[in-house]
């Protein structure tokens, strides 16, 4: 005969666990909702384009170029019909809508001929036959890389 033990006034006790109650967004436990991805990528996607336009309007006037008066760029001074002096040409500098002209630096350099290497010089000296090369650089950021290069041509004038 098997002895048994019977326990009186033992009540069950039902556990539950605590619920966790969250506004807004469903949680769902394998990671980030499909809808806050889709809204991700929409901002993502509208942020480029407006930026892609928005630069599109503040640069569509730059440039970096030499302004020419009167014939040619490059010059040739002394000779039958050509100018026996030099003029400085203008160059016109814009960078993301803005005149940064001042900034552009200019570089006389200056080669006997062909076969000799290049000098700094101080200015264009019409008197001294040769080639010139007129370097136009600019220190702003878009434009640091670029150089404008005006060759300028002085021939022994003939008396």
């Amino acid at each position: 005969m098997a002895i048994t033990k019977k326990y009186h006034n033992v009540k069950a006790v039902k556990t539950t666990k605590p619920k966790l109650k969250v506004t807004g967004f469903k949680i769902d436990n394998r990671g980030m909702s499909s809808s806050f991805i889709i809204i991700t990528l929409a901002c993502l996607i509208i942020g480029i384009l407006l930026g892609g336009f928005g630069l599109h309007v503040l640069t569509k006037d730059d440039c970096f170029e030499m302004i020419q008066l009167a014939g040619k760029i490059d010059l040739t001074i002394g000779g039958e019909g050509n100018p026996s002096t030099y003029e400085e040409l203008n160059v016109k500098c814009v960078a993301f809508g803005q005149d940064v002209s001042d900034s552009v630096k200019i570089k006389y350099l200056y080669r006997e001929d062909i076969t000799h290497d290049t000098c700094e010089v101080e200015q264009i000296d019409p008197s001294i036959d040769g080639f010139y090369y007129v370097v136009y650089t600019s220190t702003n950021l878009k434009y640091r890389t670029v150089q404008l290069i005006r060759n300028v041509t002085v021939l022994r004038s003939e008396d």
